[in-house]
């Protein structure tokens, strides 16, 4: 694959200090959410992501990436240098996060409680009047 084949569009979100990446190639398969350059280790395009000025979190899931920014960077160069960074990453071919990253998720306190409250609250009372209910099965880590 060359790096022409490689289309990526940037979404800009809610927060300011994040952008998503959504890229015409599976970059992951599964969800991992990398917070520090350790938990980065091992996985060649979250360390070179993280390599980036101002990266500060970085979320890969299936084929989109979202990457969180400090305060002082700009996207107008920013966002250029994450996309010009995924595109050769992609190209380069190989492993790009590696085999197990998520398992490096460490758990996040009251997850699970906070899941099911939503559920109970605001998800489960509007399925209810069409005869459904929503169920956590499961959290691990921090998914």
């Amino acid at each position: 694959m060359t790096t022409n084949d490689i289309r990526i569009s940037a979404e800009p979100q809610m927060d300011p200090d994040v952008c998503r990446f959504v890229v015409n190639h599976t970059l992951y398969d599964g969800f991992f959410n990398c917070r520090t350059k350790a938990m980065a280790s091992g996985s060649p395009l979250l360390e070179a992501l993280f390599a980036l000025p101002g990266v500060t979190a970085v979320l890969v899931s299936g084929a989109s990436v979202t990457v969180a920014k400090s305060g002082t960077e700009e996207w107008a160069d920013l966002a250029r240098t994450v996309g010009e960074t995924i595109r050769a990453r992609v190209a380069a071919g190989g492993t790009l996060v590696a085999p197990g990253a998520a398992a490096k998720q460490p758990p996040i306190p009251g997850l699970r409680e906070k899941v099911q409250k939503i559920f109970d609250e605001e998800i489960n009372p509007g399925i209810a009047g069409h005869g459904g209910s929503v169920e956590l099965k499961d959290v691990q880590g921090g998914v």
